[in-house]
């Protein structure tokens, strides 16, 4: 569990989108969970099956024969099921100085991503990048600053992932782990804030949002004194970390990129969806999609509005689209915190089914429903 906290700053590096962190790490995982319980990993629930299959067929609605549509459909339809298979109700005993191990390699992972973008921020106000080579990040280093870029545009701190928007995801994720436990101590405090000051620092108005929606849903579930007084403070203290911040997330929100990552993510491919569904049942094959214009008299291509992982999907499948979603935040269950955390992935890009997402979703969910359930669950699937 320590090993797989260390990893996730990294999780984006690698040399493909096959051969990185976030795919080796996920086959460690797999190795693992295959090893404890052999007998029930491959129970596969009927809500999955039909999924993956409607997945199946639209390829051969689509795209039949296309070889890369074929490699795309079948990592996607891979990694739900392993999804699935990864974050069954099935828990292991940990000792209380496993648990001050693991506190500790959350307080040293996000501070050591709260000093780079404290760093970043201030090279950033003079045109320099502090921070991973484009080369590092697996193929999706298109996201990094070019030197035109840090001349012109109004950046934002990124720590060691490829977008502010991932920084904001991954501290979402800490914070989740961080207030897990019942009771706080001293260092999951330090680690609570460290995470809202890092998301003020990127500036990610999407992990701003899910956070104050989670600190919202923890606050009304908070019933002992002690929790109640923290959470008393907690607000005020954002209140005053976000103050000297104002300016700067103000011009964010006016700058031209701002909106237009809004624009992009949400409300342009909102006008789209309807009329898409009507038309495209099924949806249209990625690769058919992705080169052509959804607008030309506005310049708008698909890449440009597939930046979020919910229209991906129905553009991708069309009404299948649908029931991947449901699926994957069914994985949540009943617990409120985890489908917020499961829609925040969801919205941050449009690559969900990818083996990075695999690994934050397999460590947070399963950390996260070990210390939430507050007692000790023998290995048995629910």
């Amino acid at each position: 569990m320590i090993i797989s906290i260390l990893a996730l700053p990294f999780i984006q590096f690698g040399l493909s989108w096959w051969i990185n962190i976030g795919s080796f790490a996920s086959l460690v995982i797999l190795f693992s969970i295959f090893k404890v319980r052999r007998k029930n990993f491959f129970q596969i629930d009927g809500m999955t099956v039909l999924v993956v299959s409607l997945m199946a067929i639209t390829l051969i609605w689509q795209d039949i024969g296309d070889f890369h549509s074929f490699l795309r459909i079948s990592r996607e339809c891979l990694i739900l099921i392993l999804l699935i298979l990864f974050n069954q109700r099935v828990t292991a005993s940990r000792t209380s100085n496993e648990i001050r191990k693991i506190e500790r390699s959350l307080l040293v992972v996000i501070l050591i991503e709260f000093l780079i973008a404290v760093i970043q921020l201030i090279f950033l106000q003079r045109g320099i990048w502090v921070g991973p080579s484009a080369n590092w990040l697996a193929g999706r280093g298109d996201l990094i600053p070019s030197i035109l870029d840090l001349r012109y545009s109004k950046l934002r701190p990124s720590g060691t992932f490829s977008e502010p928007s991932y920084l904001g995801i991954f501290c979402i994720s800490i914070l989740i782990l961080a207030s897990s436990r019942p009771n706080w101590s001293k260092i999951t405090r330090i680690t609570y804030l460290l995470c809202i000051a890092t998301i003020i620092i990127c500036q990610s108005k999407l992990a701003l949002f899910f956070c104050i929606a989670i600190l919202f849903v923890k606050r009304k579930r908070n019933q002992r004194a002690l929790e109640r007084k923290i959470s008393t403070f907690v607000f005020p203290g954002l209140f005053f970390l976000v103050l000297p911040f104002v300016g700067l997330i103000a011009k964010t929100l006016q700058s031209s990129r701002g909106s237009v990552s809004i624009q992009n993510r949400i409300i342009e491919p909102f006008n789209y969806t309807l009329n898409f569904i009507i038309k495209h049942p099924f949806g249209i094959s990625f690769y058919k999609r992705i080169t052509e214009f959804v607008d030309l008299s506005k310049g708008l291509s698909w890449d440009v509005i597939s930046h979020n992982s919910i229209f991906n999907f129905l553009f991708s499948y069309g009404v299948v689209g649908l029931l991947i979603t449901f699926r994957i935040l069914y994985i949540g269950g009943k617990d409120s915190i985890l489908l917020l955390f499961l829609l925040s992935l969801l919205l941050q890009n449009g690559a969900f089914l990818d083996f990075d997402k695999l690994f934050i979703v397999s460590v947070v969910i399963s950390f996260y429903r070990y210390h939430a359930s507050g007692i000790e669950v023998k290995d048995e699937v629910k």
